[in-house]
């Protein structure tokens, strides 16, 4: 399958020459890396989820920081929150050295957490959702426009079960309380069937086998949403993944309908 030109490619060229540190999110596989490593080609690229590169940055920071030829691209930071507050020291000391970090991750609600936290005025912002129909006339409804689906559109099924699977036993389960993965993994069944409509609680509560009082929980995480968007649908929804598959429940409000394609851009504490 040839390259997909992304409407976000002059975003990122434009952030990289105003903001010394440019983050990218999005969900896993969307592409995020390989967008980065084609448009800086002399950018060092370095991978946080190597257990290795863990623990030496844990061990000496300043050092593996120091190695780190820029511009650099770190790959999957939501493994080291702590590089946030280094990195925002080295930034205040060059200020006007623009397009030297580049940063992804996948699980963007704890990521930009610390982004908001350290990183104020100082990073420009963007997400990168899969391929969308304006992009390339191959993305469909049923099958979205994740990049490798869209090349092997035969195992499009075994790629969908894997990567819910790998959700469900690694995000969902580092970011969540979610104790019972078959309960969540029905209630993910559940939300799809009730794309674009409004959720009815009790509804939702009675397949499940759990009691409304447990759906309307109130606790709130972006996890499922984030599923929701991830997979072949976006389905913005306010919903306690955290607490679905666990003793105290959880309930979307609502289910929006939306697109694959949703490119979004925003700065942190300036435009970008």
């Amino acid at each position: 399958m040839k390259a997909v030109p992304r409407h976000l490619e002059s975003q990122l060229r434009t952030a990289a020459r105003s903001f010394a540190a440019v983050v990218l999110t999005g969900p896993r596989r969307c592409g995020k890396t390989w967008l980065l490593r084609r448009l800086f080609p002399k950018a060092s690229y370095w991978l946080f989820e190597d257990p290795d590169l863990i623990a030496r940055f844990r061990a000496d920071p300043h050092g593996v920081l120091d190695d780190i030829q820029t511009p650099a691209i770190l790959d999957e930071v939501q493994n080291i929150p702590e590089i946030f507050d280094y990195l925002r020291a080295r930034i205040d000391r060059m200020p006007r050295r623009v397009g030297q970090w580049f940063l992804t991750g996948s699980q963007e609600s704890g990521l930009m957490r610390n982004v908001s936290e350290s990183m104020t005025g100082r990073a420009a912002i963007l997400h990168l959702a899969p391929i969308s129909f304006a992009e390339s006339d191959r993305v469909s409804v049923l099958r979205g426009g994740f990049p490798e689906v869209l090349a092997r559109p035969k195992v499009a099924d075994i790629w969908f079960s894997s990567y819910l699977q790998t959700y469900l036993e690694r995000d969902v389960r580092s970011v969540s309380a979610v104790q019972d993965l078959a309960k969540f993994r029905r209630f993910l069944a559940l939300l799809a069937t009730r794309h674009g409509q409004l959720l009815n609680r009790t509804d939702l509560a009675a397949p499940l086998g759990t009691r409304h009082g447990d759906i309307d929980g109130k606790t709130r995480s972006r996890s499922t949403a984030d599923a929701r968007r991830n997979g072949r649908r976006r389905c913005s929804t306010r919903t306690p993944a955290s607490t679905i598959g666990s003793p105290n429940g959880g309930t979307p409000t609502r289910c929006a309908s939306g697109t694959v394609g949703d490119l979004r851009a925003e700065s942190c504490g300036r435009s970008a």
